[in-house]
Protein backbone atom coordinates (compact mmCIF):
# COMPACT_ATOMS: atom_id res chain seq x y z
CA UNK A 1 0.00 0.00 0.00
CA UNK A 2 1.42 3.32 -1.18
CA UNK A 3 0.29 6.98 -0.39
CA UNK A 4 1.31 10.13 -2.48
CA UNK A 5 0.91 12.16 0.70
CA UNK A 6 3.43 14.44 0.69
CA UNK A 7 4.23 17.07 3.71
CA UNK A 8 1.17 19.67 2.79
CA UNK A 9 -1.27 17.01 2.21
CA UNK A 10 -0.75 15.67 5.59
CA UNK A 11 -3.68 18.11 6.96
CA UNK A 12 -6.19 16.02 4.78
CA UNK A 13 -5.55 12.73 6.12
CA UNK A 14 -3.53 9.79 4.35
CA UNK A 15 -5.15 7.35 1.46
CA UNK A 16 -2.80 4.50 1.86
CA UNK A 17 -0.12 3.58 4.56
CA UNK A 18 3.31 3.69 2.81
CA UNK A 19 4.15 7.14 1.17
CA UNK A 20 5.56 6.59 -1.88
CA UNK A 21 5.83 10.42 -2.99
CA UNK A 22 9.99 10.71 -1.94
CA UNK A 23 10.89 7.14 -3.15
CA UNK A 24 13.07 5.96 -6.14
CA UNK A 25 13.18 3.01 -7.36
CA UNK A 26 16.65 1.41 -7.75
CA UNK A 27 17.76 -0.70 -10.83
CA UNK A 28 15.15 -3.87 -11.46
CA UNK A 29 18.33 -5.62 -13.22
CA UNK A 30 20.62 -5.41 -10.01
CA UNK A 31 19.31 -8.19 -7.96
CA UNK A 32 20.11 -9.38 -4.04
CA UNK A 33 19.54 -11.51 -1.36
CA UNK A 34 17.86 -14.07 -4.11
CA UNK A 35 17.78 -17.13 -1.98
CA UNK A 36 15.32 -15.06 0.30
CA UNK A 37 12.03 -14.04 -0.48
CA UNK A 38 9.74 -11.53 1.82
CA UNK A 39 6.20 -11.59 -0.50
CA UNK A 40 4.68 -13.85 1.47
CA UNK A 41 5.74 -13.46 5.45
CA UNK A 42 7.85 -10.97 6.97
CA UNK A 43 11.40 -11.43 8.05
CA UNK A 44 12.90 -12.41 11.60
CA UNK A 45 15.35 -9.63 13.29
CA UNK A 46 18.51 -12.34 12.23
CA UNK A 47 16.97 -12.07 8.84
CA UNK A 48 16.72 -8.30 8.73
CA UNK A 49 20.22 -8.15 10.27
CA UNK A 50 21.97 -10.82 7.18
CA UNK A 51 19.80 -8.25 4.44
CA UNK A 52 21.02 -5.22 6.18
CA UNK A 53 24.66 -6.79 6.28
CA UNK A 54 24.53 -7.55 2.52
CA UNK A 55 22.62 -4.37 1.34
CA UNK A 56 25.30 -2.04 2.90
CA UNK A 57 28.12 -4.68 1.50
CA UNK A 58 26.93 -4.14 -2.07
CA UNK A 59 26.41 -0.10 -2.11
CA UNK A 60 29.78 0.14 -0.39
CA UNK A 61 31.43 -1.69 -4.03
CA UNK A 62 28.60 -0.24 -6.19
CA UNK A 63 28.16 3.30 -4.83
CA UNK A 64 30.70 4.07 -2.18
CA UNK A 65 29.85 7.79 -1.52
CA UNK A 66 26.43 7.21 -0.50
CA UNK A 67 26.00 6.23 3.39
CA UNK A 68 23.08 3.74 4.00
CA UNK A 69 21.17 5.10 7.55
CA UNK A 70 18.54 2.38 7.71
CA UNK A 71 16.72 -0.72 6.02
CA UNK A 72 12.49 -0.67 6.62
CA UNK A 73 11.21 -3.94 5.02
CA UNK A 74 7.29 -3.31 4.99
CA UNK A 75 4.19 -5.28 5.13
CA UNK A 76 3.68 -4.22 1.62
CA UNK A 77 6.14 -6.50 0.57
CA UNK A 78 8.44 -3.38 -0.45
CA UNK A 79 12.10 -2.22 0.71
CA UNK A 80 12.48 1.49 1.60
CA UNK A 81 16.20 2.12 1.92
CA UNK A 82 17.01 5.22 4.03
CA UNK A 83 19.98 7.23 2.70
CA UNK A 84 22.29 10.05 3.94
CA UNK A 85 20.65 13.42 2.97
CA UNK A 86 23.63 14.03 1.29
CA UNK A 87 23.06 11.24 -1.47
CA UNK A 88 21.89 12.44 -5.01
CA UNK A 89 19.35 9.89 -5.76
CA UNK A 90 19.03 10.99 -9.37
CA UNK A 91 22.40 10.23 -10.40
CA UNK A 92 22.95 7.24 -8.22
CA UNK A 93 19.62 5.10 -8.55
CA UNK A 94 20.97 3.18 -11.61
CA UNK A 95 23.84 1.58 -9.40
CA UNK A 96 21.85 0.54 -6.79
CA UNK A 97 19.70 -2.76 -6.10
CA UNK A 98 16.05 -2.82 -7.61
CA UNK A 99 15.69 -6.10 -6.15
CA UNK A 100 15.96 -7.35 -2.50
CA UNK A 101 14.62 -10.54 -1.27
CA UNK A 102 12.53 -10.69 -4.49
CA UNK A 103 10.84 -7.79 -3.22
CA UNK A 104 11.21 -4.30 -4.68
CA UNK A 105 13.61 -1.67 -2.94
CA UNK A 106 12.85 1.93 -3.62
CA UNK A 107 15.28 4.44 -1.58
CA UNK A 108 14.54 7.95 0.03
CA UNK A 109 16.33 10.33 2.27
CA UNK A 110 16.06 10.52 6.02
CA UNK A 111 15.05 14.15 5.82
CA UNK A 112 11.74 12.81 5.11
CA UNK A 113 11.43 11.43 8.67
CA UNK A 114 10.14 13.62 11.10
CA UNK A 115 12.86 12.00 13.75
CA UNK A 116 13.18 13.57 17.60
CA UNK A 117 15.69 15.96 17.71
CA UNK A 118 17.66 13.91 20.35
CA UNK A 119 17.47 11.19 18.23
CA UNK A 120 20.06 13.17 15.85
CA UNK A 121 22.78 14.16 18.25
CA UNK A 122 22.24 10.29 20.12
CA UNK A 123 23.23 8.52 17.05
CA UNK A 124 26.60 10.55 16.24
CA UNK A 125 28.23 9.22 20.09
CA UNK A 126 30.92 6.64 19.76
CA UNK A 127 30.06 3.24 21.36
CA UNK A 128 32.86 3.14 23.89
CA UNK A 129 36.61 3.93 23.83
CA UNK A 130 37.26 0.92 25.33
CA UNK A 131 37.95 -2.91 24.17
CA UNK A 132 34.54 -5.05 24.46
CA UNK A 133 33.17 -8.39 23.42
CA UNK A 134 29.72 -8.32 23.57
CA UNK A 135 27.23 -6.74 26.07
CA UNK A 136 26.74 -3.45 27.78
CA UNK A 137 28.61 -0.60 27.44
CA UNK A 138 29.42 0.08 31.18
CA UNK A 139 29.48 4.12 32.68
CA UNK A 140 28.47 5.62 29.45
CA UNK A 141 24.67 7.53 28.87
CA UNK A 142 23.91 9.29 26.30
CA UNK A 143 21.90 11.77 28.37
CA UNK A 144 25.42 12.48 30.03
CA UNK A 145 26.62 14.23 26.43
CA UNK A 146 23.98 16.44 25.50
CA UNK A 147 25.15 19.31 22.89
CA UNK A 148 25.23 22.31 25.61
CA UNK A 149 25.64 22.60 29.20
CA UNK A 150 22.46 23.94 30.97
CA UNK A 151 20.79 22.74 34.41
CA UNK A 152 18.87 19.84 34.42
CA UNK A 153 15.29 19.42 35.34
CA UNK A 154 12.89 16.18 36.40
CA UNK A 155 11.14 14.88 33.40
CA UNK A 156 9.23 11.81 33.30
CA UNK A 157 9.72 8.59 31.30
CA UNK A 158 8.49 4.87 31.86
CA UNK A 159 10.57 2.49 32.87
CA UNK A 160 10.53 -0.55 30.71
CA UNK A 161 11.35 -4.49 31.83
CA UNK A 162 13.56 -5.65 34.39
CA UNK A 163 16.17 -7.96 33.25
CA UNK A 164 19.12 -9.74 34.54
CA UNK A 165 22.91 -10.84 32.83
CA UNK A 166 24.54 -13.93 33.22
CA UNK A 167 25.87 -13.39 36.79
CA UNK A 168 22.12 -12.58 38.34
CA UNK A 169 22.59 -8.64 37.91
CA UNK A 170 19.50 -7.01 37.87
CA UNK A 171 18.99 -3.73 35.80
CA UNK A 172 15.51 -1.94 34.93
CA UNK A 173 15.58 -0.57 31.54
CA UNK A 174 15.44 3.28 31.11
CA UNK A 175 15.26 5.55 28.18
CA UNK A 176 18.71 6.98 27.80
CA UNK A 177 18.41 9.98 26.33
CA UNK A 178 16.44 11.11 29.10
CA UNK A 179 19.40 10.49 31.96
CA UNK A 180 20.67 14.07 32.76
CA UNK A 181 23.41 15.27 32.50
CA UNK A 182 26.19 14.45 35.97
CA UNK A 183 23.50 12.51 38.62
CA UNK A 184 22.36 9.61 36.38
CA UNK A 185 19.77 9.00 39.11
CA UNK A 186 16.42 7.27 38.58
CA UNK A 187 13.33 7.98 41.00
CA UNK A 188 9.76 6.42 41.59
CA UNK A 189 7.00 9.19 42.10
CA UNK A 190 5.04 8.52 45.21
CA UNK A 191 1.87 9.19 45.64
CA UNK A 192 2.51 12.27 47.90
CA UNK A 193 4.08 13.42 44.91
CA UNK A 194 8.10 12.77 46.41
CA UNK A 195 10.60 11.32 44.47
CA UNK A 196 12.19 8.55 45.93
CA UNK A 197 15.68 7.42 44.50
CA UNK A 198 15.45 3.39 43.06
CA UNK A 199 19.06 3.64 41.46
CA UNK A 200 21.68 4.87 39.05
CA UNK A 201 21.97 4.24 35.71
CA UNK A 202 25.36 2.65 35.00
CA UNK A 203 25.12 1.23 31.02
CA UNK A 204 24.10 1.62 27.95
CA UNK A 205 23.58 -1.09 25.38
CA UNK A 206 25.93 0.04 22.30
CA UNK A 207 23.66 2.26 19.74
CA UNK A 208 20.09 2.04 21.51
CA UNK A 209 18.43 4.39 23.65
CA UNK A 210 18.17 1.87 26.46
CA UNK A 211 20.00 2.63 29.58
CA UNK A 212 20.89 0.02 32.70
CA UNK A 213 19.98 1.45 35.92
CA UNK A 214 21.05 -0.96 38.63
CA UNK A 215 18.67 -0.96 41.52
CA UNK A 216 19.28 -0.61 45.04
CA UNK A 217 16.85 -2.79 47.51
CA UNK A 218 13.81 -2.40 45.81
CA UNK A 219 11.59 -5.44 44.71
CA UNK A 220 9.77 -5.52 41.55
CA UNK A 221 7.43 -8.07 40.04
CA UNK A 222 5.97 -7.82 36.41
CA UNK A 223 2.62 -7.13 35.34
CA UNK A 224 0.96 -5.64 32.12
CA UNK A 225 -1.65 -2.54 32.09
CA UNK A 226 -4.57 -4.43 30.30
CA UNK A 227 -8.09 -3.43 31.10
CA UNK A 228 -8.22 -7.76 31.44
CA UNK A 229 -9.24 -7.37 35.47
CA UNK A 230 -6.76 -9.28 36.25
CA UNK A 231 -2.62 -9.07 35.80
CA UNK A 232 -1.07 -10.93 32.85
CA UNK A 233 2.73 -11.61 33.61
CA UNK A 234 5.33 -10.78 31.10
CA UNK A 235 6.72 -14.29 29.91
CA UNK A 236 9.73 -13.51 28.34
CA UNK A 237 11.85 -11.45 25.68
CA UNK A 238 11.21 -11.54 22.09
CA UNK A 239 14.31 -13.27 21.11
CA UNK A 240 14.59 -15.64 24.03
CA UNK A 241 13.13 -18.16 21.93
CA UNK A 242 15.02 -18.30 18.73
CA UNK A 243 12.28 -19.20 16.39
CA UNK A 244 10.39 -16.29 17.30
CA UNK A 245 8.85 -13.83 14.47
CA UNK A 246 6.56 -11.13 15.22
CA UNK A 247 4.37 -11.40 12.03
CA UNK A 248 2.54 -8.72 10.20
CA UNK A 249 -0.74 -7.18 11.71
CA UNK A 250 0.18 -8.34 15.15
CA UNK A 251 -1.16 -6.45 17.42
CA UNK A 252 0.89 -4.95 20.67
CA UNK A 253 0.05 -2.30 23.22
CA UNK A 254 2.35 0.29 25.13
CA UNK A 255 2.97 -0.90 28.70
CA UNK A 256 2.91 2.64 30.54
CA UNK A 257 0.42 4.40 32.51
CA UNK A 258 1.38 7.47 30.44
CA UNK A 259 0.08 5.83 27.21
CA UNK A 260 -3.91 5.80 27.57
CA UNK A 261 -4.03 1.74 26.73
CA UNK A 262 -2.30 2.48 23.30
CA UNK A 263 -2.58 -0.32 20.82
CA UNK A 264 -0.44 -0.25 17.69
CA UNK A 265 -0.42 -2.82 14.45
CA UNK A 266 2.99 -3.99 13.77
CA UNK A 267 3.44 -3.02 9.94
CA UNK A 268 7.51 -2.76 9.35
CA UNK A 269 10.62 -3.93 10.87
CA UNK A 270 13.83 -1.83 10.00
CA UNK A 271 17.73 -2.58 10.58
CA UNK A 272 19.95 0.14 11.26
CA UNK A 273 23.65 -0.46 10.82
CA UNK A 274 26.10 0.31 12.71
CA UNK A 275 29.99 0.18 12.99
CA UNK A 276 31.74 -0.73 16.15
CA UNK A 277 35.60 -0.77 16.01
CA UNK A 278 35.74 -1.68 19.66
CA UNK A 279 33.95 -4.88 19.23
CA UNK A 280 36.75 -7.06 18.79
CA UNK A 281 33.95 -9.87 17.81
CA UNK A 282 31.44 -8.28 15.47
CA UNK A 283 32.62 -4.72 14.56
CA UNK A 284 29.92 -4.30 11.94
CA UNK A 285 26.34 -4.36 14.10
CA UNK A 286 22.57 -4.20 12.91
CA UNK A 287 20.30 -2.71 15.37
CA UNK A 288 16.46 -3.73 14.78
CA UNK A 289 13.71 -1.92 15.18
CA UNK A 290 9.59 -3.26 14.82
CA UNK A 291 7.53 -0.24 13.62
CA UNK A 292 4.09 0.09 15.07
CA UNK A 293 1.22 2.17 13.21
CA UNK A 294 -1.41 3.43 15.80
CA UNK A 295 -3.79 5.51 13.85
CA UNK A 296 -3.66 8.78 11.92
CA UNK A 297 -2.98 11.77 13.63
CA UNK A 298 -3.52 14.35 10.86
CA UNK A 299 -5.88 16.87 12.01
CA UNK A 300 -5.51 15.47 15.67
CA UNK A 301 -3.02 18.61 16.49
CA UNK A 302 -1.63 18.37 19.86
CA UNK A 303 -5.32 16.50 21.35
CA UNK A 304 -4.11 14.49 24.22
CA UNK A 305 -6.95 11.51 22.96
CA UNK A 306 -4.77 11.35 19.49
CA UNK A 307 -3.46 7.77 18.46
CA UNK A 308 0.00 8.56 19.54
CA UNK A 309 2.25 7.73 22.55
CA UNK A 310 1.88 10.00 25.09
CA UNK A 311 4.77 12.47 26.75
CA UNK A 312 6.57 9.98 29.15
CA UNK A 313 6.24 6.73 27.10
CA UNK A 314 9.74 6.97 26.34
CA UNK A 315 11.46 3.49 26.85
CA UNK A 316 8.01 1.55 27.94
CA UNK A 317 7.80 -1.86 27.12
CA UNK A 318 5.68 -3.16 24.32
CA UNK A 319 3.69 -6.43 24.37
CA UNK A 320 1.73 -9.01 22.81
CA UNK A 321 -1.42 -10.76 24.34
CA UNK A 322 0.46 -13.43 25.28
CA UNK A 323 2.73 -11.61 27.55
CA UNK A 324 6.01 -11.75 25.20
CA UNK A 325 7.73 -8.10 25.56
CA UNK A 326 8.62 -7.24 21.59
CA UNK A 327 10.67 -4.27 22.23
CA UNK A 328 10.80 -1.19 24.08
CA UNK A 329 9.73 2.00 22.69
CA UNK A 330 12.17 4.31 20.79
CA UNK A 331 10.21 7.56 19.12
CA UNK A 332 7.05 8.41 17.49
CA UNK A 333 7.32 9.93 13.80
CA UNK A 334 4.44 12.87 14.44
CA UNK A 335 4.68 14.56 11.56
CA UNK A 336 5.07 14.45 7.56
CA UNK A 337 5.18 11.43 5.01
CA UNK A 338 5.45 8.79 7.79
CA UNK A 339 3.61 10.36 10.31
CA UNK A 340 1.68 8.20 12.75
CA UNK A 341 4.56 5.51 13.04
CA UNK A 342 5.84 4.14 16.50
CA UNK A 343 9.41 2.92 16.17
CA UNK A 344 9.85 -0.19 18.49
CA UNK A 345 13.61 -1.10 19.66
CA UNK A 346 13.42 -4.75 18.92
CA UNK A 347 13.88 -6.63 22.68
CA UNK A 348 16.04 -9.27 20.69
CA UNK A 349 19.27 -6.71 20.72
CA UNK A 350 18.45 -7.20 24.66
CA UNK A 351 18.76 -10.86 24.08
CA UNK A 352 21.73 -10.26 22.13
CA UNK A 353 23.45 -8.12 24.89
CA UNK A 354 23.19 -11.33 27.07
CA UNK A 355 20.15 -10.23 28.77
CA UNK A 356 17.14 -12.13 29.94
CA UNK A 357 14.08 -11.44 31.86
CA UNK A 358 13.49 -10.97 35.61
CA UNK A 359 10.53 -10.59 37.88
CA UNK A 360 10.16 -7.17 38.20
CA UNK A 361 7.00 -4.55 38.87
CA UNK A 362 6.96 -1.57 36.01
CA UNK A 363 7.21 2.27 37.78
CA UNK A 364 6.55 5.51 36.40
CA UNK A 365 10.25 6.35 36.67
CA UNK A 366 11.65 10.09 36.77
CA UNK A 367 14.87 10.97 35.60
CA UNK A 368 16.97 14.36 35.72
CA UNK A 369 17.09 15.52 31.85
CA UNK A 370 17.88 18.49 30.19
CA UNK A 371 14.92 20.78 28.91
CA UNK A 372 15.49 20.52 25.46
CA UNK A 373 15.44 17.36 25.14
CA UNK A 374 11.96 16.42 26.57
Amino acid sequence: MHSQGGDNSRSRGRFLLFPSRYVRFGNPQISICKELDGRERGFSDEGMRYITSELARELSSCAPEIDLVEVIFASDAMFYIVLDNEADLTNVRSRLPGVIANCVAGYCLEKNFDRPDWRNWRERETPACVPIRRGPVFGMISGTRTPISMPSVSACTTSGILVKDTKEQHFLTVAAHCIGRGDPTAYFSLSTGQMQPIGRAVAQVPFTDVALVDLKRTDFHQQLFLNTGHALPVRRLLGENPNDQLDWNHMVRFRSPAANDLDGVIVAKSARPKINPFNIDEPFQCVVYHWAFTGQVEDAGDDDMAPRPAVGTSGAAVVNNKGICVGLFDHFISQGPWAGFSVILSASELVKAGYRLASGDVLDTWAKVPASLR
